[in-house]
């Protein structure tokens, strides 16, 4: 599978969401996505579950985009969430904060076989 095929891959495993152990995250494929008045690639919903992609995108822009996005909400599973929190965000050292993303991303593969899967095969 070379990096174009991600896209199409995922529809034909018909991988349409992520689980993130807490909730799930449905992937919607949008036109001229915009994150406060600013052009973006991807941005995640937390009160709705979607992880919204731009539809222009492929291969490694689009793979990028994804673990970004689901990079998001592991650090709101491990305590750092969006903007709003950064009060309560409670600082770690580098060592903490790696083995808790870590233990995050091994939780989200584990959960999300699949999808990992078609994210790490390419040529």
């Amino acid at each position: 599978m070379t990096a174009l095929d991600i896209r199409g891959h995922m529809k034909e495993l018909s991988i349409n969401f992520f689980h993130g152990g807490w909730r799930s995250f449905k992937f919607s494929f949008d036109k001229d996505l915009y994150e406060e008045d600013v052009k973006c690639w991807g941005k995640t919903d937390f009160d709705q579950g979607i992880i919204h992609l731009e539809d222009s995108m492929k291969g490694d822009l689009l793979r990028e985009t994804i673990l970004h996005e689901i990079t998001h909400i592991l650090l709101e599973t491990v305590g750092y969430g969006d903007y709003d929190d950064i009060d309560e965000a409670v600082p770690l050292h580098n060592e903490r904060l790696t083995v808790l993303v870590s233990r995050a991303f091994l939780q989200a593969m584990n959960l999300n076989q699949e999808l990992f899967t078609t994210l790490l095969s390419y040529e």
